[in-house]
């Protein structure tokens, strides 16, 4: 595919082939979940239909774009900076967590370990464990909604020799 063809003239099977399988659901612009870095991809394939089905469509090489053109492309333009905004706000946020939870206190009494944070009232933080800090991954227990200043955890399946938890922001 030449550099700089329109989206047009790409068929949006060509392009998604070309790259990955589109999603099984269209992306949905506003969330309010904070606390994983989205695929990038899904937002090209967006915005190919985007320049597929609105930026290309009613307009021809060496003519002036019609009043409706214009709207319509004015009207998508807001529309795609505000989601774009928001999306940039998500992203920001997620990187540079305010108020990001410390661990106070930790406590094992066989067979239950407890642990506390510091947290925001209303806000949800997401328990997670791995066994080795080495370990890629973290494994999700569960969303906890904090009610105060402070947050404790329990758990009575810790079954491993060593486990290693953590409490991350969700919202």
């Amino acid at each position: 595919m030449p550099f700089g063809t329109p989206a047009a003239a790409i068929s949006p099977t060509a392009f998604q082939s070309a790259t990955r399988s589109p999603p099984s659901k269209p992306p949905t612009p506003y969330t309010f979940s904070v606390g994983s870095i989205p695929d990038p991809m899904t937002w090209a394939l967006e915005s190919h239909g985007i320049a597929a089905t609105v930026a290309y469509v009613g307009i021809s090489s060496n003519t002036t774009p019609s009043a409706a053109y214009l709207a319509t492309a004015q009207s998508t333009t807001t529309q795609r900076m505000a989601i774009g905004g928001q999306r940039l706000a998500k992203l920001l946020n997620t990187i540079y967590v305010t108020n990001a939870p410390v661990a106070t206190a930790t406590a094992f009494t066989d067979p239950n370990f407890n642990f506390s944070w510091t947290s925001v009232s209303g806000r949800t933080y997401r328990v997670q464990w791995k066994q080795d800090l080495t370990d890629t991954n973290w494994t999700d227990l569960v969303d906890v909604t904090a009610s105060t200043t402070s947050t404790t955890f329990t758990t009575n399946s810790v079954t491993l020799s060593q486990q290693f938890f953590r409490a991350i922001v969700v919202n």
